[in-house]
């Protein structure tokens, strides 16, 4: 099965946000969107295409119509220059939380509640992912909104490849993409993150997500050392303007095996 690497450039026009999982949305956000947000909004345009109804079930569970794309896409990331998170606040309507006797009262339908948000510098975005159906790859033309549907953005430029001919002989590098904690051996400049995975589960009705450990940049990349499962992708396409060299992707083996 071939697989492709196709890197998604996006000028986000509003600030992007992603609360954790099963936190409530006055939480701050993640720094940056996790894979399976990556795949929602690739999924967007793809099931609108298809007018795909609201509720999938899978073996009995209701899930979200993005798990018809889990098969498909393999691995997900997200890659910035710097960020800046912030909190602002919105007006929340909370009538779904209210008790009955309540409902008809106004005054008490909606509140204010504090949003954590991120900024990214030059309001610039990148995604990639790594598909198997290059059907896919119209699609990631069509992406409007990263995250919370307040979150517009514009989609610059796509650029894709074969993944076998991206891939690299450097085992350290240069990266604005996070990467699972066990592709790299270390990661300089970077923090840790816990996120959700691309997972089947995690797109259902579930009472805890599965997630796992990430290295985010903090500012201008990250400098990384590949492990044994890790290996590094380079685009050629695209010029890292720290390093003045190709723009580099660390990503696990274990996807490009698919």
């Amino acid at each position: 099965m071939g697989l492709y690497g196709v890197l998604v450039e996006l000028d986000v026009f509003s600030e992007v946000s992603v609360s954790p999982q099963l936190i409530g949305p006055s939480s701050p956000t993640l720094p940056a969107p996790p894979p399976t947000t990556l795949l929602g909004a690739l999924a967007y345009p793809y099931l609108r295409k298809k007018k795909v109804s609201e509720v999938t079930y899978v073996n009995g569970k209701p899930c979200s119509p993005v798990v018809e794309l889990i098969s498909k896409v393999h691995y997900a990331s997200a890659g910035f220059y710097a960020r800046t998170e912030q909190r602002v606040l919105e007006r929340v309507n909370q009538t779904l939380y209210l008790r009955r006797a309540h409902l008809d009262k106004l005054e008490m339908a909606w509140t204010v509640a504090q949003r954590g948000i991120t900024i990214y510098a030059d309001d610039k975005l990148y995604l990639f992912y790594i598909v198997s159906d290059p059907r896919l790859i119209q699609y990631a033309w069509g992406i409007t909104r990263v995250g919370r549907k307040e979150s517009i953005v514009v989609v610059r430029n796509v650029i894709v490849g074969l993944l076998e001919d991206l891939i690299a002989e450097e085992h350290e590098g240069l990266t604005i993409f996070y990467t699972p904690k066990n592709a790299a051996e270390w990661c300089e400049g970077a923090s840790e993150v816990r996120m959700n995975i691309l997972d089947v589960d995690n797109l259902c009705k579930i009472e805890t997500p599965k997630a796992g450990q990430f290295y985010i940049p903090d500012f201008d990349g990250m400098k990384c050392r590949a492990s044994e499962n890790g290996v590094f992708l380079r685009i050629t396409d695209v010029q890292d303007p720290i390093s003045n060299r190709p723009l580099m992707i660390l990503v696990p083996k274990d996807v490009i095996r698919c």
